[in-house]
């Protein structure tokens, strides 16, 4: 049973009683709220995940509480809250879903440290990833999105998350953040794609949340093995460039992506990534098109994602 089964009513009422629990990859978050507001496109977004009924634990609980700040009185507002961790500043009611979001990526960035955590989208194909890092601003999650509108199944849009035990790359096939003119530019990529509201005045710009595609419900949580890690920067107008890069240099970008994780797993996020590494292609990505860029990725298929080597099998004693 997937969340899409149950009515709008009957999810909204969990959603305010006693939450909905949603899993993505090992993670599993229970999400309360009485904001009317949330309960249609949260649904929506989360819509192909598995519904489940009785959890008696979840990593992280969070909820999404309407407020009224006295510069606001008449405007609502809303805050989200980690029980026992940190609770954001409101925000207005429109903004819930896009905060929502970033909450929940704010509890895996900061109470993770059995995983190595990198800024990075990743994407797969038969298994094999493509992990596309780089900078704020860099077209990361534009370029996700595409990919996944074009038949790659997505693991996430922001977090590539690594075991050390058997280097494989966790599924956290959550929504895709787009912002500003990335919005209207993937919309108009997908006609059938469900997009939840835009919230319009976050400190990022324009932010709006596209559902994942699922050709395949039972495979959202399963894992994917590095074959390429991808640098990209978008340049409007410019012509695409690839350019391989050294390990050496690829690994050094890598660990300044992977934020203070990184250093508190030492030795082991160390090793973890140099394994990283050393098992993939990196490359330098310069587009001036998402066509390019997914001309590029389809056309280099096989290449890219090392289809001609063996998945990995999985140590399960380290």
């Amino acid at each position: 049973m997937k969340l899409s089964d149950l009515s709008t009513a009957g999810f909204r009422d969990r959603l305010r009683r006693d939450g909905v629990f949603v899993r993505t990859g090992e993670f599993v978050y229970r999400i309360q709220s009485q904001v009317a507001y949330l309960a249609e496109p949260f649904q929506q977004l989360y819509a192909d995940f598995q519904f489940i009924e009785h959890c008696e634990f979840s990593d992280f609980h969070l909820e999404v509480s309407e407020c009224r700040p006295l510069s606001e009185w008449f405007r609502p507002h809303v805050t989200v809250r980690q029980l026992g961790h940190f609770e954001t500043t409101p925000v207005p009611v429109d903004q819930s879903v896009a905060y929502l979001e970033w909450s929940l990526n704010r509890c895996v960035f900061a109470q993770v440290y059995n995983r190595l955590l990198l800024h990075g989208a990743v994407l797969a194909r038969e298994g094999r990833a493509v992990v596309i890092a780089g900078n704020s601003g860099a077209g990361k999650s534009t370029l996700a999105a595409a990919l996944a509108l074009n038949g790659w199944r997505l693991l996430s849009d922001e977090l590539t998350v690594v075991s050390p035990t058997d280097g494989s790359l966790m599924s956290l096939a959550r929504p895709v953040a787009l912002k500003n003119q990335s919005i209207e530019l993937i919309q108009s990529l997908a006609d059938d794609a469900y997009f939840g509201p835009v919230a319009v005045t976050t400190a990022k710009g324009r932010v709006a949340h596209m559902r994942a595609p699922v050709s395949d419900p039972s495979k959202i949580a399963e894992p994917a093995w590095p074959a390429c890690f991808v640098f990209v920067n978008y340049q409007a107008g410019k012509d695409i460039t690839v350019q391989e890069v050294s390990r050496a240099q690829a690994f050094t970008r890598l660990a300044e992506l992977a934020g203070i994780n990184y250093g508190v797993l030492g030795e082991l996020g160390f090793d973890t990534l140099s394994r990283a590494v050393d098992s993939a292609l990196c490359l330098d990505l310069e587009y001036g098109s998402l066509d390019q860029a997914i001309t590029f990725f389809d056309s280099e298929y096989s290449a890219i994602l090392g289809l001609d080597q063996e998945t990995p099998a999985v140590d399960e004693h380290g």
